[in-house]
């Protein structure tokens, strides 16, 4: 009987936690400050750096997650997905210059952890697509990265800070045509987003 009593408690408090901790959907748009190092260029088959990068950029990014709350614990997982459009103002020696823009189709899988409104996260990023919108320059994606930041969540609403890097890859910029440019570059940025539960 005392079993049964103890099951049937058991039963009930995580009963209780899964109904009080459900599985949360929501939309979210941010802004992010794109800082990029240049690794080198060559230019008309020489290597030698860019006379000037611009890489401080700001971006936007819009996109769905989900907050999966783990019972009895301060814990959750929060897939996403996010288009995240970046744009760069390349110069080279001669003085000439080039926007380039391309759009990333991400998936980051946080893991975090919460107490009260403040909430901590970390975890890689996996993207799924490039969309390279400039003519002349191809964007090559990088394989994974890894995003970590704060947040507060208030009700309905979310507010997230961010930083995304990458791990082992660099972003490369090619075009071919009467000169030959070529760079390689890590990026990483930080983003502000506000989000909101359906």
């Amino acid at each position: 009987m005392k079993k049964a009593i103890l099951l049937c408690a058991v039963l009930a408090a995580a009963a209780t936690a899964v109904s009080a901790q459900p599985i949360r959907f929501g939309a979210k748009f941010g802004i992010t400050m794109l800082s990029t190092d240049i690794k080198g260029a060559q230019y008309d088959g020489a290597s030698r750096m860019q006379d000037e990068f611009e890489s401080k950029n700001v971006g936007w990014n819009l996109g769905f997650f989900s907050r999966i709350e783990i019972p009895m614990t301060a814990m959750y997982v929060q897939p996403e997905l996010v288009y995240n459009h970046a744009a760069y103002r390349l110069r080279t020696g001669d003085g000439s210059g080039q926007t380039v823009r391309y759009g990333n189709i991400e998936l980051p899988v946080l893991v975090g952890f919460k107490i009260l409104f403040l909430r901590a996260n970390l975890g890689p990023t996996f993207t799924l697509a490039t969309i390279n919108t400039s003519g002349d320059y191809d964007v090559k994606r990088p394989d994974m990265g890894y995003q970590a930041g704060l947040g507060l969540t208030y009700f309905n609403l979310t507010i997230d800070v961010r930083y995304h890097g990458n791990f082992n890859n660099k972003w490369k910029f090619n075009t071919i045509s009467d000169n030959i440019q070529k760079l390689k570059a890590n990026e990483g940025y930080w983003g502000l987003s506000l989000g909101y539960f359906f």
